[in-house]
């Protein structure tokens, strides 16, 4: 029974090379994390003060942030009198999710809009739905 099934869907080549071909896949997504990633751009909204500490200009927090820290966002850090990002170009959620998900319900119903966030906020809200990725840096998500 097995040898007909065998030979009516596949032939032994075709397995062969189905198997090579996810090898080579796996191996490469194993190694797309070295090569994906962005270095840090400089930020913009910021003003250097001195002492080589800088003052951020982009949310309402207005953090303060000396030499080698990181603002509350966690995605902005001073890096010897210069402030960076570290979450451009580096999203950590890509999604297609259904229009009526977001605040445009009624926007073209039964479509989807693509979703993308980065890491960090400056906000601490007690019910956020992303606090997995909200509450933390860039670093620490995938």
């Amino acid at each position: 029974m097995f040898d007909a099934i065998w030979h009516d869907q596949q032939s032994r080549r075709d397995f062969f090379k189905a198997c090579a071909s996810l090898a080579a896949i796996s191996f490469a997504i194993g190694h797309a994390q070295e090569y994906g990633k962005v270095d840090p751009r400089e930020a913009s909204y910021y003003r250097s003060l001195a002492d080589g500490r800088i003052k951020c200009l982009l949310c309402p927090q207005g953090c303060t942030v000396p030499k080698g820290r990181r603002g509350l966002c966690r995605v902005r850090e001073n890096r010897n009198g210069k402030y960076y990002t570290l979450a451009y170009g580096n999203p950590c959620a890509i999604h297609l999710d259904p229009i009526e998900k977001k605040p445009l319900f009624h926007f073209l119903p039964g479509t989807t809009a693509l979703s993308i966030a980065t890491a960090g906020c400056n906000f601490s809200c007690r019910y956020c739905q992303n606090w997995q990725i909200s509450q933390t840096g860039p670093e620490d998500t995938i």
